[in-house]
């Protein structure tokens, strides 16, 4: 069995679907969405097996709901975070570097404080987006559409030496970038002869935001 522990420090009053879905997170981002079964994750949310159908129509459908929950929850950051920007600019244009750190900071804020140094949600995020047994669910699509749009009128105006799709790509190519210190980031360490160190998670935001930063400052290529 994967997962057997029922969820600990989490309201009792939560109800069986949102228990379900916490649990669900846990396993899908610790060991993949195919391989923890439906009664792992019921066992581990206290609740009966019948209760993922009641709720979410299938493990498709609870896996659709896991990765709906986690990019609803770090968009609503990032655009909160973006808002109090534009509010602090008054109406000028906002710093490239502040809106690559509304980017970043939603899931590296999470990873700082999560007990496994940030495992299992990076995990979630990398699975999310780059594990072949995965989809993204249409209504996730909505909810980066929306993202997208705001951070295109922000950097538009900070950015505008750029063309709207080199905005978007290089936007995108940051993104890539987040993703790949969650899902390989372990590599780095080894694979350089221990010279990379183990860096805390602010140092590496440092760095996440100058580069992303420098690459969308960079000159158009138009």
């Amino acid at each position: 069995m994967i997962m057997t522990s029922k969820i600990e420090n989490q309201p009792k009053k939560l109800k069986a679907g949102e228990r379900i879905l916490i649990a669900a997170e846990l396993a899908f981002a610790k060991d993949g969405f195919e391989r923890p079964s439906l009664r792992d994750i019921t066992a581990a949310a206290d609740v009966n097996l019948a209760s993922v159908s009641y709720y979410y129509g299938s493990r498709d459908g609870l896996v659709d709901a896991v990765i709906i929950r986690a990019a609803k929850r770090w968009n609503v950051a990032r655009i909160q975070q973006l808002d109090r920007c534009l509010s602090e600019a008054g109406g000028a244009p906002v710093a490239v570097e502040k809106i690559v750190a509304c980017v970043v900071d939603p899931i590296l804020d999470e990873a700082k404080e999560s007990e496994d140094g940030g495992g299992y949600l990076g995990s979630l995020l990398g699975r999310s987006m780059t594990d072949p047994s995965s989809r993204m669910p249409d209504e996730v699509g909505a909810v980066y559409a929306e993202v997208m749009r705001r951070f295109d009128e922000a950097l538009t105006r900070s950015a505008p030496h750029l063309e709207r799709r080199e905005i978007f790509w290089r936007l995108f190519f940051g993104v890539g970038a987040m993703l790949r210190i969650f899902t390989q980031g372990d590599l780095l360490n080894p694979a350089s002869g221990g010279r990379s160190g183990e860096p805390d998670w602010e140092w590496i935001r440092c760095q996440l935001i100058r580069f992303v930063t420098g690459g969308i400052e960079a000159k158009s290529t138009k």
